[in-house]
C-alpha cells in the first residue's frame, strides 16, 4: 500500500504539471506574443437583452480600444427593448463604429441566442467577429488587440477566457474552475472542443461554410461546444489567455448562472466527440486514492500505525503538490480562491459532481426549444 500511495503521488505530480499547469504555461506565452504586421478588420458582436445599464457600462471600454486597423461594434438587442437602443443612439453620437440589429420579440420554438449571434455576422462588414455579452466587462484597452493578432496569423478560431466573479461558496467555484480549465487544457492541447459562450472570435466565411448552427437548431445551447467542437481543430484554433485577453462578468448570482450553464453543458456533452474532457475529473478524483490506502492501512496493521503513518505523509505530499498547480492555474485565470476553499473544493468536487449530475439529468427538457420554461 506504501508502494501504492507513492505511485500515485508520481501520477499526481507527473499529470498535474502536465495536465492542470497549461492553462498558466499557455498565458505566459500569449504574454511574450509575436509581431503582428498586418492586422485584419474585425466586428465584434455585443448580446444585449434587458441589460441596458450593464451594456452603457461596457461600450466605453469597447469604443475605446486601441487597434491598429478598422473594428466596427455591432449591437444585438435580444427583444427590441428601448433602454438598449437608446444607449446605443448615445454612443452612436459619439462614435461611427458603432451600430445595432435586433430580434425579432415574437420568435418562438429557435434559440434566440444563437439567432442574435447569426443576426450580427450577418450585419457584420469585416471578416472576422468576436462573440460578447452585454455585462461584460473588459479591463484593457489591448483587448481586441491579444484576440485579433490569432486572425493576422492565419487562426479561423480564437478561443478567450471568461471569469465570471460573484458571491458563491468555494465547492461551487472551484467546481466551475474545474470545467474551465477542463475545455482551456484540451484546447491548448490542440484538441479544442469547447469554448465560452463569450469572449469567442471566428471567421464569417468559417460559419457561413458550416451552416452556423444548423447541428443544434433544436436545442438552446450549443453555440460554444457543439459548434466549436464541429469546426475547430488543432490547425486553425489558437488560445488566448492573457491578461489582457481575460473578460470578467459580474454576477449577482453567481451561484445559479454557474448552475444553468453547467446544467447546458452536461446534456450537450454527450454530443461531443472528444473525450479528453473526463481526464481532469479523473484527476481529481485520484485525490482520493491516499486516502483510502491511509485507511485501510490503518485497519489492517493495527495497532502497528507505521505503514498508515506513511501512506499519510504521502497523502500530504500529493495534496499539497496538487493545490500549489490548482492555485497557479486559478490566480492566472483571475480566481480569487484561498488554499482553504481550494482544499475543501476539491474534498468534494467527486460528490458535488454527482449531484449536478443528477440535477441535470432530472431537467433535460429544458434544453429544448420548444421548452418555454426556460430561455438560454
Amino acid at each position: 500500500m506504501i508502494a501504492a500511495a507513492f505511485f500515485v503521488l508520481l501520477l499526481t505530480v507527473t499529470w498535474y504539471r502536465r495536465i492542470i499547469l497549461r492553462p498558466a504555461r499557455r498565458q505566459r506565452s500569449c504574454e511574450r506574443g509575436r509581431e503582428v504586421t498586418a492586422w485584419p478588420g474585425v466586428s465584434v458582436i455585443v448580446l444585449a437583452r434587458d441589460n441596458a445599464g450593464a451594456l452603457e457600462r461596457m461600450l466605453p471600454g469597447l469604443l475605446g480600444q486601441v487597434y491598429p486597423a478598422d473594428y466596427e461594434v455591432v449591437v444585438v438587442n435580444d427583444g427590441s427593448t428601448v433602454s438598449v437602443t437608446q444607449v446605443v443612439a448615445r454612443f452612436c453620437a459619439q462614435s461611427k463604429n458603432l451600430r445595432e440589429t435586433f430580434v425579432p420579440l415574437d420568435t418562438c420554438n429557435l434559440s434566440r441566442r444563437k439567432l442574435g449571434i447569426t443576426l450580427g455576422i450577418k450585419a457584420a462588414r469585416y471578416p472576422y467577429v468576436i462573440i460578447l455579452d452585454a455585462d461584460c466587462r473588459i479591463g484593457r484597452r489591448s483587448w481586441l488587440k491579444s484576440m485579433a493578432r490569432h486572425f493576422a496569423m492565419g487562426k479561423e478560431v480564437v478561443i478567450g477566457f471568461r471569469n465570471v466573479v460573484g458571491n458563491a461558496g468555494a465547492a461551487v467555484r472551484v467546481d466551475n474552475l474545474i470545467e474551465n480549465i477542463t475545455w482551456l487544457t484540451a484546447a491548448v492541447g490542440k484538441r479544442p472542443y469547447r469554448a465560452c459562450e463569450s469572449n469567442l472570435g471566428y471567421s464569417r466565411k468559417l460559419f457561413f461554410d458550416h451552416k452556423g448552427f444548423a447541428r443544434s437548431l433544436n436545442l438552446h445551447g450549443g453555440d460554444d461546444d457543439l459548434f466549436i467542437d464541429e469546426v475547430a481543430n488543432g490547425d486553425n484554433t489558437a488560445v488566448e489567455l492573457s491578461e489582457a485577453s481575460i473578460v470578467r462578468v459580474k454576477a449577482g448570482n453567481a451561484t445559479r448562472r454557474y448552475h444553468d450553464e453547467r446544467l447546458w453543458h452536461a446534456f450537450t456533452g454527450r454530443m461531443l466527440t472528444g473525450r479528453f474532457r473526463r481526464y481532469v475529473r479523473l484527476l481529481t478524483a485520484l485525490l482520493w486514492v491516499t486516502p483510502a490506502l491511509c485507511a485501510v492501512a490503518a485497519v489492517l496493521e493495527w495497532p502497528n500505525v507505521v505503514p498508515a503513518l506513511a501512506v499519510f505523509v504521502i497523502m500530504v505530499l500529493q495534496w499539497t503538490a496538487a493545490l500549489v498547480y490548482w492555485k497557479r492555474t486559478a490566480t492566472a485565470l483571475g480566481y480569487q480562491i484561498s488554499y482553504g476553499g481550494l482544499l475543501w473544493g476539491l474534498a468534494v468536487s467527486p460528490f458535488y459532481a454527482f449531484k449536478e449530475w443528477i440535477r441535470c439529468r432530472r431537467n433535460k427538457e429544458h434544453n429544448y426549444t420548444w421548452s418555454i420554461s426556460k430561455r438560454r
